[in-house]
């Protein structure tokens, strides 16, 4: 019996990652937004572009990985997961080659350019709209769901874990009234 209830205590997280915690409606949100904003650039901003088909199916795309990597920041680190997420934000603005080409920004982002996701989602993008160098978005793809796979994983096998560990620090946040649960 006890084995049981060892065996409930440890994959409930892991099912609550996926299923309770609302992970899937989070994605299909994400996918939408995706599909939204995809549609938007080319029918309503009237973005000329190369392949716009492309373009919102990789918005899709994109907007699925990067809602993964929020989801599971947050899943597995509640509130810091929240602060986590929007650091990573504005390390990807600054870093990523999107406001600015890469050679005038500052030498730590010239530095984190290759590791952040952001920058194989904009150079993506920018196949979409000047034409498809087929090895340059295949690596942009892959990269990328390398990213969204590996943080999938890291929710699914650290939930329960850190589950466990994060709970006294939630309720301590909690009761402090800092800021809301």
């Amino acid at each position: 019996m006890q084995n049981v209830v060892y065996f409930v205590m440890t994959i409930t997280p892991v099912i609550g990652f996926i299923i309770a915690d609302l992970c899937l409606a989070y994605n299909v949100f994400g996918v939408l937004q995706g599909m939204i904003a995809g549609l938007g650039d080319v029918v309503l901003l009237n973005v000329r572009m190369e392949h716009p088909a492309l373009f919102v199916l990789l918005s899709m795309f994109y907007s699925l990985v990067f809602t993964t990597i929020v989801y599971t920041l947050v899943s597995l680190f509640d509130n810091v997961g929240k602060a986590l997420a929007v650091v990573f934000l504005v390390f990807q603005i600054g870093g990523t080659g999107g406001t600015f080409p890469i050679e005038v920004t500052p030498a730590f982002f010239q530095m984190i350019y290759k590791i952040m996701p952001f920058t194989y989602g904009i150079m993506g993008m920018r196949e979409c709209v000047g034409g498809i160098v087929a090895a340059n978005l295949l690596k942009d793809i892959c990269v990328l769901t390398v990213y969204g796979i590996t943080f999938f994983l890291i929710g699914f096998f650290l939930k329960s874990f850190l589950a466990r560990k994060m709970a006294p620090l939630s309720k301590k946040l909690g009761e402090s009234n800092i800021c809301g649960h």
